[in-house]
This record gives structure tokens, C-alpha cells and sequence, in this order.
């Protein structure tokens, strides 16, 4: 019984999540993202849907935070275009205890799964089986799974690391591939700036770029928005940064407004009882 309730509320606040991040972001911009940010062609109206529709998993709310996925994911897979691992590795490769026999668990997806203990664990939180431990292929033959897997991944790794909800791309790069990327070992600093410029792009295409700044250390780099994703994009004239125990209702007070003033020129926060300390929210156009 505890487990059906707990699986109706996981399910409530998936569609949640989905609904909000569907109101993000139009077909248009996600086209102009990935052309203008890496020079590929036009993905597919199945990337765009999938894009929305699976985002529950990877727990994005604002236009910021899915744009730094969108770039993370942009760099990993050529402009979306390779779902596998180039080459793809020798046999033997990236083994472990619990592989089925005779498949092979390198990377597949937009962020590249690897080990079969990551298909297991992917599997079992998106699916409540194992068919990706089974059927590791389904990474890269199924867009939606690609997806799935990536948002996955992000949930994990990425969504909760202290500074990204605050605007901090740098630490995308950390948790995704800070061992080849940052580190006290001399960084790959051209990937990470890669990953920094298709960013911007992404901000841009979005409608929320801000003053383009230069980072020394890419790993630990703010880029500043017009909004934190939530809305008003670079026509907000002013801005208010949320701090510990600010609450929706008492920062419209503050600015002589209602609720649904404030929430109607900060259209895509779809949850204002969810904003965050060092959250932006437009105040004034």
C-alpha cells in the first residue's frame, strides 16, 4: 500500500514538473539553440517533445537551468546528433559485476551512460525494471530513453550540487566531466570553454542572455542572465534576487503589487511557492 502511494505521488510530481518545463521553451528557440551553438542542423520535432516531456526526471523548472542541461548535452553529442560513444570501445570495456553476458554497457545517450551498474541504477529509478541492464542498445535506438537516461543523470549528479540552482554553469562541467575537464591536473580548459560558449548561445536562443563576462577558471563560472530562467528575459528592467525566507507573496507586497501581477511578468515560474535564495525575478518591465 505505502509503496502504490509512494509511486502516485512520485508519478503527481513528475507531470508536475513536466507541465511547468513544457511552458519553457518554444520549438523556435530550441532549434536556435542547438544551430546557432554548434553549427549542426535543425533537430526534430521528436528531440523538442521528448526535450519537455521527459524533463520530470531531471527535476528542471526554470529556463536557466535548462538551458545549462541543453548545453551540457548540446557539447556531449555533437548538436544531438550522436547518441553512442565513438568507436565504440573494445570489448571489455567498461565492465562489472552485474553485466548481462554478451552485452556491453559503454556510452549511449546524449550524456553518455556507462557500466552496467549505471544501466541497473538508470533502469530501476526510471522504468522499476531492468530493461536497460538487458537491453542496453535501447540508449541509443530510443530518442526518448536518450533523454530519459540524460535527465537521469542530471537528477543525480548535477541538479542538487551546491551553486547550480544559482546560476553556476561552471559546476555542470565539474559534475559531468570535471575529471578531464577541471581539476589540480592541467584542465582541458578548451572543452570547458566550448562548453561555456555553446551556453551563451543557448541563453541567447532562450531569451534570458545577460552581460558576457570571462571566467578564468571555467569550472567555477557564473554567466549572468536577464532572469534566472524564471522569466522577463532581457526586457526586465528591474530585478530582485531572492534571499532566505522571501516568500512570492511578501516580495510582490514589497513592490506595491499582487501575486498574479508579480507572476504575470515572471510567466514561466510556474511554481512560486518553489523560488530559491539567489533566484532573480523580474520586478519591473
Amino acid at each position: 500500500m505505502l509503496e502504490s502511494v509512494l509511486r502516485v505521488a512520485v508519478f503527481f510530481i513528475v507531470c508536475v514538473i513536466t507541465s511547468v518545463t513544457a511552458q519553457l521553451v518554444t520549438y523556435n528557440q530550441f532549434v536556435n539553440a542547438v544551430t546557432l551553438s554548434s553549427g549542426y542542423g535543425a533537430p526534430s520535432r521528436e528531440q523538442y517533445n521528448n526535450l519537455l516531456n521527459r524533463a520530470g526526471n531531471g527535476q528542471i523548472t526554470t529556463k536557466r537551468e535548462l538551458a545549462m542541461f541543453l548545453a551540457n548535452i548540446i557539447h556531449e553529442s555533437a548538436g544531438l546528433t550522436a547518441k553512442e560513444e565513438w568507436g565504440p570501445p573494445p570489448a571489455g570495456t567498461y565492465t562489472s559485476n552485474v553485466d548481462r553476458p554478451g552485452k556491453r554497457y559503454h556510452g549511449r545517450g546524449y550524456i553518455q551512460l556507462t557500466y552496467g551498474y549505471n544501466y541497473k541504477a538508470a533502469s530501476e529509478a526510471l522504468y522499476r525494471d531492468l530493461r536497460l541492464l538487458d537491453n542496453p542498445d535501447q540508449v541509443k535506438t530510443n530518442d526518448a530513453i536518450a533523454w530519459d537516461t540524460s535527465y537521469w543523470f542530471w537528477s543525480v549528479n548535477v541538479h542538487s550540487a551546491p551553486g547550480v540552482q544559482s546560476g553556476n554553469f561552471g559546476t555542470t562541467i565539474m559534475r559531468i566531466n570535471g575529471a578531464r575537464e577541471c581539476g589540480n591536473r592541467p584542465p582541458n580548459t578548451t572543452a570547458a570553454r566550448k562548453r561555456i560558449q555553446i551556453y551563451e548561445a543557448v541563453l541567447e536562443s532562450f531569451g534570458i542572455a545577460g552581460r558576457s563576462v570571462y571566467c578564468s577558471n571555467p569550472c567555477d563560472c557564473v554567466i549572468p542572465t536577464g532572469s534566472s530562467g524564471g522569466g522577463g528575459g532581457s526586457s526586465c528592467k528591474q530585478t530582485y534576487t531572492v534571499q532566505s525566507g522571501d516568500s512570492f507573496w511578501a516580495i510582490a507586497n514589497t513592490y506595491g503589487m499582487t501575486t498574479a501581477q508579480l507572476q504575470a511578468l515572471n510567466p514561466e515560474i510556474g511554481n512560486p511557492s518553489a523560488i530559491y535564495p539567489g533566484q532573480l525575478i523580474c520586478v519591473r518591465r
